[in-house]
């Protein structure tokens, strides 16, 4: 999910430099921000890029997570294994979400912070299963 936005942010910005829209939100600056709103988890930045395994309790929101790390629920192979421990295995990705121009794009389930998430690595999909 993050890749596909990853990418529409780029077209557009793309689109706005090539065709010079004056005003265009995608070509602006950001706003400034305190930088201190999007420190990550130290332990967690140490791990990023890595394949990792966490543990936890699997929360049943409108974004999957496992101890606060982000899980595609496509990845999810049963709705039995929510509020249940599970074990995940994936590659950690971090990312930041900014403050929004009122004008721009907007990402109704995340307010702006740091995020992890697993994602694939490779050919190799994310795994989740049931702790025994």
């Amino acid at each position: 999910m993050t890749k596909l936005f990853n990418r529409i942010a780029i077209v557009g910005t793309l689109a706005c430099m090539v065709l010079g829209l004056p005003g265009c939100s995608q070509c602006q600056e950001p706003p400034p921000v305190d930088p201190t709103q999007f420190q990550g988890n130290e332990a967690l930045d140490q791990q990023v890029g890595q394949v990792i395994t966490i543990r936890g309790t699997l929360e049943r929101s409108k974004i999957p997570r496992v101890n606060g790390v982000l899980i595609s629920e496509g990845h999810i192979p049963s709705d039995d294994l929510f509020n249940h421990q599970v074990e995940c295995t994936g590659q950690l990705h971090r990312f930041v979400i900014y403050p929004q121009d009122p004008d721009g794009p907007f990402i109704a389930q995340l307010s702006p912070g740091v995020y992890y998430e697993l994602v694939d690595h490779g050919d190799e999909p994310i795994i989740v299963k049931a702790i025994e």
